[in-house]
């Protein structure tokens, strides 16, 4: 057995039966727990047991994991699908996904149409091409949305509510939309205070701070990216938090942060959390890893835009004392082609889901070793935890779902965007080594990925109701 830090205990089964599959030899990731020797039984798509080493190999199949470490099925928590190629996003991001180890991702539904006459045909478009099981956040932008945001939660299994801090002015007209404010968003927040287990999740940039910023480089004639990252500035951030933290306090809602970018934000966060606890962050691995001095090319213009290493080194620390609670990778597909239309184009994003768990081995783990447990509760218990996926998802619990992946933490690779199976046909770390790759992935008890292969049909994905 592993004694837990609250002197609880996680029991090896000594019994003997027959299973579809007998995952044997490897060592278990449990999130926040440790590392475990036990071979997992699955029957049924689900984790029937958990072994001692050895003890049965009454089974179908028996997949030999010696040498190799166990983490829970991957969480993509935060993935633009459709921004590359439409529907068929699902296809090839999904596939980029499973080979990475992600086993669930989670997508948003971010039109100006009302999500109940659109959300059948989608779900059903999506099914038939992912890869894995799949979930979608609403982004909330217009009256209507917000009209209906406890249909969705009730009727459409949508627990999460994206809210753009940013939708105003020239930027809300761009989606569709009229624009929202403040006073819209204390509405939303009241609205999903009253949902059992709702959450707010919110991308927070001073929109007016960004436009001023914006006018007075263009008036002086900057178009170089440097003057992307100028226009945004890490305090535009940092009172976005602020101010939505407030609203959070007042309504009783609960907020998660998505991509936090900057040590400024995350100290506020930090205070706050003092008086109102139910606040969450995540940090996206692109901001993990590069500094605004790296956006030398329109393929690596994101927004927020990267900083500077202190702020690397802030978010790093975070994660190492949960300050931060998920790691996501703001996963825009679009291929690179798309973004050369100017410094000031609003096109922007990277692709990052393939390369989401071996990132977070490679440079959390190796470099600067955060704890296996630490990093499979970051990639994927507390995503499915916030998500209302747990323990279906992010558990290597009896009962949850045989989502598996089977990683040779010493096994480098070079990074390039032609193995990695998305539509954005590039990668920001093209040609960089990373250390610690997934070998073997399992969906449900299905094998779904081995070594940078598919394995497995498209359409098994299936939607998770949250």
């Amino acid at each position: 057995m592993l004694k837990n830090s609250d002197g609880s205990t996680f029991y090896l089964l000594d019994i003997i039966m027959k299973f579809d599959k007998l995952i044997a030899g490897g060592t278990l990731v449990v999130p926040e727990r440790g590392l475990l020797n036990a071979d997992i039984g699955i029957r049924a798509q689900k984790i029937e047991a958990i072994l001692r080493p050895g003890l049965c190999t009454a089974a179908e199949q028996i997949v030999k994991a010696e040498g190799l470490h166990i983490f829970p099925g991957i969480i993509e928590p935060h993935a633009h699908l459709g921004l590359g190629n439409g529907m068929e996003d699902y296809l090839t991001e999904t596939q980029s996904a499973a080979l990475g180890g992600v086993t669930t991702i989670l997508a948003f539904l971010r039109q100006p149409e009302d999500y109940l006459d659109i959300f059948q045909e989608l779900k059903a478009e999506a099914e038939k091409r992912a890869w894995i099981d799949f979930g979608f956040h609403a982004v909330i932008m217009s009256e209507p949305h917000l009209l209906n945001a406890e249909r969705y939660y009730h009727e459409l299994g949508i627990s999460s509510f994206k809210f753009y801090l940013t939708y105003r002015g020239a930027d809300a007209h761009a989606m569709g939309v009229s624009g929202i404010d403040d006073g819209f968003m204390y509405d939303l927040f009241e609205t999903v205070a009253g949902l059992p287990n709702g959450r707010v999740i919110l991308h927070a940039e001073n929109v007016e701070v960004v436009n001023r910023f914006k006018q007075r480089l263009q008036g002086q004639g900057r178009n170089d990216l440097a003057a992307w990252a100028e226009s945004r500035p890490d305090f535009a951030e940092a009172e976005a938090v602020r101010r939505a933290m407030y609203f959070a306090e007042a309504t009783g809602c609960r907020i998660h942060f998505l991509h936090l970018t900057s040590r400024r934000a995350l100290a506020e966060i930090a205070e706050f959390k003092n008086c109102y606890a139910d606040i969450s962050v995540e940090v996206c691995h692109p901001y993990l890893c590069f500094k605004k001095d790296d956006m030398t090319t329109l393929e690596m213009k994101v927004k927020p835009p990267f900083r500077l290493q202190s702020d690397i080194d802030a978010l790093w620390a975070g994660i190492r004392t949960g300050l931060v609670n998920s790691i996501g990778s703001d996963h825009v597909p679009r291929p690179g082609r798309t973004k050369l239309d100017g410094t000031w184009s609003p096109v922007t994003g990277v692709p990052g889901t393939g390369l989401l768990l071996p990132v977070m081995l490679s440079e959390g783990y190796h470099r600067r070793k955060i704890s296996l447990a630490r990093i499979a509760s970051a990639t994927s218990a507390d995503s499915a935890r916030l998500y209302n996926l747990y323990p279906r998802k992010g558990s290597l619990a009896v009962g949850s779902d045989a989502d598996l992946v089977l990683v040779d933490l010493e096994m480098e690779r070079t990074v390039r965007a032609s193995e990695l199976g998305s539509c954005a046909g590039y990668t920001p770390y093209e040609g960089k080594i990373l250390k610690g790759w997934p070998v073997m992935v399992f969906a449900g008890g299905e094998f779904v990925a081995e070594n940078g292969i598919i394995r497995t049909d498209k359409g098994r994905g299936r939607y998770l109701p949250r």
